[in-house]
């Protein structure tokens, strides 16, 4: 389950951080706990965005350059679902290794300044590395996002079985409340 519907708009979703304060960021959720201490923002759980400053290499070569964002990867609770879509969800404690659930944190002034400096360009590109993504029996995840359906995996429809890894795919368009 995710936190966003695949290529469309999302307002995004307020976590409570373990300061009670509330962060933006991105939730998805596993059939089985997962081992949250190997998942990071800069290998596994990744977001990008167009570079802002790139505007002049994309019109003069074509370019369209992306970058990852700065966050944090931390494994949370789901507490709120509607609509098949993970509305809210709470920081689980520091040295919590094990979830059901993982959220990528924004570090929030810059991704403000960077969806604003974009407009209507904005868009995040979302990957998870699924070979890094552990079940509490030592699996991978099977990560294929095919046909933008949950359950995820490389599985024929309806199936039940999967290969483990692989890479989860997804984008949306960011609106900041």
């Amino acid at each position: 389950m995710l936190s966003w519907r695949h290529a469309e708009q999302l307002a995004m979703v307020p976590l409570i951080d373990d300061a009670g304060n509330g962060r933006t960021g991105l939730v998805v959720a596993f059939s089985r706990k997962v081992d949250a201490s190997r998942v990071d923002a800069e290998h596994v759980f990744v977001v990008d965005a167009h570079d802002p400053l790139a505007r002049e290499a994309e019109e003069q070569f074509g370019m369209r350059c992306r970058c990852p964002l700065r966050g944090r990867v931390r494994p949370v609770k789901v507490l709120a679902v509607n609509n098949d879509l993970i509305e809210k969800a709470e920081v689980l404690p520091a040295g919590t290794q094990f979830s059901e659930a993982i959220a990528f944190l924004f570090d929030e002034a810059p991704v403000r300044r960077l969806v604003d400096a974009l407009g209507e360009r904005a868009d995040f590109g979302v990957r998870i590395n699924g070979e890094f993504v552990v079940d509490t029996d030592g699996r991978a995840v099977d990560a294929e996002f095919t046909r933008a359906e949950l359950p995820t995996g490389d599985r024929p429809k309806g199936s039940e079985f999967g290969v483990q890894g692989g890479l989860f795919q997804s984008w949306l368009r960011p609106v900041l409340g």
